[in-house]
């Protein structure tokens, strides 16, 4: 075998194998970000309860980074850091109850999880319980395993 192609061969195997298995590798990790969403999402309905602690907080927290951004474009909020949004959630326990967040569609692209969802709930104004359903589209942006990225869109 002449030396040149000695040389070329294992790298243009090497290659091949490698772009054969990265759509293999990249689905893998869209369906683990994926299933990252979905539980981040059932954590975050699960801090609507009444009964809601900070424990419920910290447990959505655990699917994001330190540096975590949250934003609420409709009321014009930006939060920046997971210290600060825990604080802004803790605020909110208790005043809200029987809360639902039913998808409709959710569609994923690398790094990024979308969800067009439909939100019920029962919030506290004065001591009595308002119901409020609205639709919502969730933007939930990946840095690696990890939400970095919140964004919540509705309709007033």
């Amino acid at each position: 075998m002449h030396a040149l192609v000695r040389r070329i061969l294992p790298l243009a195997f090497g290659l091949l194998l490698f772009l054969v298995a990265l759509p293999v590798f990249a689905e893998g990790s869209l369906q683990g970000m994926e299933q990252v969403a979905e539980h981040a999402l059932a954590a975050r309905q699960r801090m609507m309860q009444q009964g809601a602690t900070a424990g419920d907080v910290d447990a959505f927290l655990a699917f994001c980074t330190d540096n975590l951004v949250y934003e609420d474009p409709v009321v014009n909020m930006k939060i920046e850091g997971r210290n600060q949004i825990r604080e802004g959630m803790l605020g909110f326990l208790g005043l809200s109850r029987n809360a639902r967040m039913v998808k409709t569609k959710r569609i994923a692209v690398p790094n990024i999880v979308v969800f067009d969802l439909v939100v019920s709930f029962q919030e506290k104004q004065d001591s009595a319980w308002k119901t409020t359903t609205r639709r919502q589209m969730t933007i939930l942006e990946f840095e690696g395993s990890k939400i970095r990225r919140l964004a919540d869109y509705w309709a007033r």
